[in-house]
């Protein structure tokens, strides 16, 4: 599904060839500063190569419209993106943004039984702790349905036992429904037991 050839970004990254399949759950490992989200922001045109090229589906990144491609590659980032609104809006604004229509309350409770989160949909997001935030995020993200997740630390905040039940609800919702993720983990035990595939970014190189 993703293809790098020759990548060289600031005296960030350096690769030189790497596949991405779809349908696959891929981890990427790696020390803080070695490239992880870096590298997670060239797969839908969030930064762009100061040489090489990145191909999603056979086409070069950089020739698609980037916000049509950021509707079917979507990104979930590490700390919690929070719109001003109620959580019903939070949790909808995805599927607005990709030009889907506005979830109703099944997909809504769904979305959030994924991501085991039980919060009042009257509540403001407000009052949700870090953890909460970042999974009413990645429920939001859920809902938006796209083809591709890209997913930078998506239960740091989270505690260890919440942390390994997240990531299997969301492991077998994404397999169920034949998704492509790029996840990006702090938790090599995480990685180990949720991932198709780990790949190791260091120093910028993808070490497999």
């Amino acid at each position: 599904m993703f293809l790098i050839e020759n990548l060289f970004y600031q005296d960030i990254l350096e690769i030189d060839s790497a596949l991405f399949n779809q349908g696959q759950l891929t981890y990427i490992w790696g020390e803080s500063g070695s490239g992880k989200t870096t590298l997670l922001k060239h797969f839908n045109r969030m930064l762009s190569p100061d040489a090489g090229t990145v191909y999603y589906r056979g086409e070069d990144i950089s020739k698609l419209d980037p916000i049509h491609l950021r509707r079917q590659v979507s990104m979930l980032p590490q700390k919690p993106l929070i719109f001003q609104g109620d959580i019903p809006y939070n949790l909808a604004v995805g599927a607005i943004f990709s030009g889907k229509p506005y979830p109703d309350k099944e997909k809504i409770s769904k979305a959030l039984d994924i991501v085991e989160l039980k919060v009042s949909l009257e509540s403001s997001p407000s009052v949700l702790s870090g953890g909460e935030l970042q999974r009413l995020s990645l429920a939001r993200l859920i809902i938006a349905d796209p083809e591709v997740f890209l997913l930078d630390e998506p239960s740091s905040s989270l505690d260890k036992g919440n942390e390994r039940a997240v990531m299997k609800s969301l492991t077998a919702y994404l397999k169920d429904q034949k998704k492509t993720a790029i996840i990006i983990s702090h938790s090599e035990d995480i990685a180990a037991e949720f991932s198709d595939r780990i790949v190791r970014l260091i120093d910028g190189k993808i070490i497999e």
